[in-house]
């Protein structure tokens, strides 16, 4: 498992590239903007995905009836290859997401650089190990991670199996 927050691979899948598209749009319901006070959109045990497919690419997104920030965006493009077709799928986190995460880290290195030890001496990167606060920050930092890591791993899994039952394919090099 790869220790970043984003997903790149292929599906190889014996189907044409047009069954692969009518499967596809069968599990999809229109991308739709839901009202700012409703946060439990309508589940449809049939069609699990929001999105749309234009020629031979496709945006969709997982519908789910909770929370949570780092749903990936999976984006993918069908191609038809000699002999099977080839689906080439990107998940990533939403930019307003990373967008958010970069700045909060960035406050927190600030603050993590910043703090004075007992003495006054400003912690430097070889004396970490003696002073708590710099610990603190350290681990909140990397408690930041593993909580976005897991979240989004949580739910890239669930939208692999998937794709990967719905097209009938085999993830390229396995």
């Amino acid at each position: 498992m790869k220790l970043v927050p984003f997903e790149d691979y292929t599906l190889i899948s014996n189907l044409s590239p047009e069954e692969v598209k009518k499967r596809l749009e069968e599990k999809l319901n229109l991308k739709r903007r839901t009202a700012f006070i409703s946060f439990r959109p309508q589940l449809d045990t049939d069609r699990p995905y929001e999105g749309a497919f234009r020629g031979n690419k496709f945006v969709i997104k997982r519908i789910i009836n909770y929370r949570n920030s780092f749903l990936p965006e999976i984006t993918g493009v069908v191609t038809h290859e000699v002999v099977h077709t080839a689906i080439k799928i990107k998940m990533r986190m939403s930019v307003f997401v990373c967008v958010f995460l970069v700045i909060w880290l960035l406050l927190m290195s600030m603050i993590l650089f910043s703090v004075k030890s007992s003495t006054g001496a400003d912690i430097i990167p070889l004396g970490i190990f003696g002073n708590i606060p710099f610990l603190s920050q350290a681990l909140l930092c990397l408690l930041m991670y593993a909580v976005t890591l897991g979240a989004f791993k949580y739910e890239s899994m669930k939208s692999k199996k998937f794709l990967a039952a719905l097209f009938e394919g085999r993830e390229e090099g396995k």
